[in-house]
């Protein structure tokens, strides 16, 4: 199979969700699919990005009857798969753990490494790439909520987060699809908030609850993403990316559109990238 996307038949599963919403509008896919339309079929492709779903889009009338059968229909069509993961299979983010660590789910995460398990087992080749927080288009839940907030009452001050942005998505990947590894962690260094307060919200001190999220999971592989040590990104590269969102959302573009819209979501998307 090449390698190179500009010759790739992809196939997007996961249209629906924020970061499916994103993808879509990068217009980059050959055909874009909900959960439930890939059930219903997929057309042979070379590579099946499934973005990883959330429980209670696979609820069946016995466990794990859906994600099973979303495996099997993209084992089916597709040449090899990529899962757009999550950190939340670790049952805590505050250790230093890498692609190494057994994965356990964090609290009502468990089906989380059931699904990467039956990906990986899966009847082709498979990559599992696991995200952080992510921040950018279309992304308006948890931290990224935060960034986009009016004020900075939203934010604790004393937590740490791995912020990711999704412009930088498909470009990573790519060069995760050079590698043998099975897993990798698309982890950037942990960004203490007290310095996005300091960035993004001059002046304002957040609020304060303990105990506050520290997230701190590494990866084995920067050298694929240019770099060395444990993270893929440092944490000032973030900061610098998230002052570039937040400022451009502040209003220095029009309305985000919706994905029905292709010229123009692609037009917005493009000019934050």
């Amino acid at each position: 199979m090449r390698h190179d996307t500009r010759y790739m038949r992809r196939v997007l599963i996961g249209l629906g969700t924020p970061l499916g919403y994103y993808l879509a509008s990068r217009r980059v896919y050959f055909a874009c699919y909900s959960y439930k339309q890939a059930l219903h079929g997929l057309p042979a492709c070379d590579e099946a990005v499934i973005i990883m779903p959330a429980s209670r889009r696979l609820r069946g009338n016995s466990p794990g009857t859906l994600r099973r059968a979303l495996v099997t229909a993209s084992a089916k069509a597709a040449g090899r798969i990529v899962l757009l993961s999550s950190i939340d299979v670790y049952s805590s983010k505050g250790l230093p753990l890498d692609e190494g660590a057994k994965p356990c789910g964090a609290p009502g995460q468990s089906s989380l490494p059931l699904f990467e398990r039956e990906i990986l087992e899966s009847e082709v080749p498979s990559q599992v790439l696991r995200l952080p927080d992510i921040f950018g288009p279309y992304i308006t839940k948890g931290v990224a909520s935060c960034l986009l907030h009016k004020d900075a009452s939203e934010i604790n001050r004393v937590a740490i987060h791995q912020l990711y942005p999704v412009f930088r998505l498909e470009r990573d990947i790519t060069a995760a699809r050079q590698a043998e590894a099975p897993i990798v962690n698309l982890v950037p260094e942990p960004l203490p908030m007290n310095e996005v307060l300091a960035e993004l919200f001059p002046g304002q001190t957040g609020h304060v609850l303990t105990p506050a999220p520290y997230s701190r999971i590494r990866t084995r592989y920067a050298g694929l993403f240019g770099r060395g040590g444990a993270y893929i990104m440092s944490a000032e590269e973030v900061l610098e990316e998230a002052s570039r969102y937040v400022r451009a959302m502040r209003g220095l573009l029009p309305r985000m559109p919706r994905p029905g819209e292709p010229a123009a979501a692609k037009a917005w998307a493009g000019a934050l990238a």
